[in-house]
């Protein structure tokens, strides 16, 4: 008699096949309605940082656009492709999966939790979202009427748009915002408001919850695909599956030699691999998170690093797009030029970010709380 001890207790079976199918079976019968008590273990919560401020390397990555002149070899195109697009094609999905996580960790349906659920969501999301929105959209306002720094800010933004439009542009009610990297914090904030109905799904046995949830992002991948990896973070903290990965266990490094293997594969353009290499990259991100965690100097770093990592995320959109254009006056854009500006180009934003938040911190700690949500 064998015995698989699983999150919702222990199943009996004679042999490997009735364990395995009882295993399976208790799975999908099971529901994931009870809320996880008791506060989060520091090494759980230091690896889900490191790992937050992993995935926004990779988003800096996404939104630095380095054109490649369409003559260029093919390994060039391939290179690029390979680091602004199929690595860094994990981030937002992995920030989803991350945000499911504390958002349905302990959550009960209460009117009481629910409430204190948006308080917060306000502060930490809705205030940085229309302070950021608001900055960007004075920049672009501004910047082309100032001598010197016009050059810069060749693109008009307000071109063509009613009065309307522009403020829709702010807002971002039916568009991405001007900021337009915090698509993802108003996205986040809908799914927030929308919690009760969400947690409906969590008293459904698993089988049908993951059914519904991956029938609704086949069908509309592009609205679903958000609300399907907070649902799967959800679906993970509430069966405790976060504290328990770790990069000693053999089906985590499988994981992550099949994230690199699909990576190189998915140079072909193919959208299912790519999405293979979604799935298998972010269990991959977090393994590696708890084993820079491990090592003391990369903790203290990571540890420094949160502090500055949202303003990183708020502040990265425009400065990338300076540092491309200042980098290209200076080093010609051959095939050299673009390898060292697709790997350098992102390190000097986050270099530069940490340099403008360490003043704000010293000359305006309060705003600064603020306009970071209350993360410093």
């Amino acid at each position: 008699m064998r015995c698989v001890k699983l999150p919702g207790g222990v199943i009996h079976g004679n042999g490997s096949g009735n364990v395995m199918r009882n295993c399976f079976r208790r799975y999908l019968c099971m529901k994931v309605d009870t809320p996880v008590t008791g506060s989060v273990d520091e090494a759980t919560s230091q690896t889900v940082d490191i790992c937050r401020c992993l995935l926004i390397l990779g988003i800096v990555c996404i939104h630095c656009q380095i054109e490649v002149p369409p003559d260029a070899p093919a390994w060039l195109h391939d290179f690029r492709y390979f680091f602004q697009v199929i690595l860094p094609s994990v981030c937002v999905p992995g920030f989803f999966v991350i945000s499911g996580c504390w958002l349905f960790r302990s959550y009960d349906g209460s009117p009481g939790q629910y409430a204190g659920l948006l308080k917060k969501r306000v502060f930490s999301l809705v205030i940085p979202y229309l302070f950021w929105n608001l900055a960007v959209f004075l920049l672009y306002w501004l910047a082309p009427k100032i001598p010197g720094i016009s050059a810069f800010f060749t693109n008009d933004k307000f071109a063509g748009r009613s009065p309307l439009m522009v403020l829709d542009l702010l807002f971002g009610v039916t568009e991405k915002p001007i900021a337009y990297q915090f698509w993802f914090i108003r996205n986040l904030f809908l799914y927030a408001a929308l919690t009760p109905l969400l947690y409906l799904l969590f008293r459904l046995p698993l089988g049908v919850f993951l059914c519904l949830i991956s029938i609704f992002f086949i069908c509309s991948r592009h609205i679903g695909g958000g609300l399907f990896f907070l649902l799967a973070g959800g679906i993970l903290a509430r069966l405790d599956i976060v504290r328990r990965i770790s990069w000693k266990n053999h089906y985590c490094r499988f994981l992550s030699v099949l994230f690199l293997f699909l990576s190189i594969l998915a140079l072909n353009r193919t959208g299912g691999m790519r999405l293979a290499v979604i799935l298998s990259g972010i269990p991959s991100v977090y393994c590696l998170s708890a084993f820079l965690y491990r090592i003391p100097w990369m903790s203290r770093f990571f540890r420094y690093l949160k502090t500055g990592v949202f303003f990183i995320f708020g502040i990265h959109a425009v400065l990338i797009v300076l540092i491309v254009k200042m980098f290209f006056l200076f080093i010609p854009a051959s095939a050299c030029g673009i390898v060292i500006g697709t790997l350098l180009c992102p390190l000097l934003c986050i270099g530069i970010s940490l340099l403008i938040f360490e003043i704000f911190r010293k000359l305006f700690p309060r705003l600064l709380g603020v306009i970071c949500g209350g993360r410093i």
